[in-house]
């Protein structure tokens, strides 16, 4: 599994590190087994991808909302423009194949998604 991210206020190639309690991993058609793998120790909530805009996903604390690149009902493109129009400006962990150019992947979907961290996972 490889991640990419970009995280400007830290320049690290990883997330920032949270302690004590973690807020929910939100999967938006991801499937359950795949959410088990790279949830860790969070609490997971799936939500189907015609639910963003009520979700309340903007209110939710030290959440990580994840989502497949490709494949399912919406792919992230669709997400993060539902994302943005929702307010949420967390992490969105974005499930990909192994990709030529994760890095170039991650700033497109950046410039798509004012606000919102990308988190590139390649499995």
């Amino acid at each position: 599994m490889t991640v990419y991210n970009s995280f400007p206020d830290n320049g690290s190639d990883k997330p920032p590190q949270k302690t004590g309690t973690v807020g929910p991993f939100v999967g938006i058609g991801l499937p359950i087994p795949l959410a088990k793998v790279i949830a860790a120790d969070r609490p997971i909530l799936s939500l189907d991808p015609e639910t963003i805009g009520s979700a309340g996903l903007n209110h939710l604390q030290d959440a990580v909302v994840a989502c497949l690149l490709l494949g399912g009902k919406m792919d992230a493109l669709d997400v993060i423009a539902a994302l943005v129009a929702a307010n949420y400006r967390g992490p969105l962990m974005v499930v990909a194949p192994p990709l030529p150019d994760g890095r170039m992947v991650v700033r497109e979907l950046e410039a798509a998604g004012p606000g919102l961290k990308i988190i590139l996972v390649q499995v």
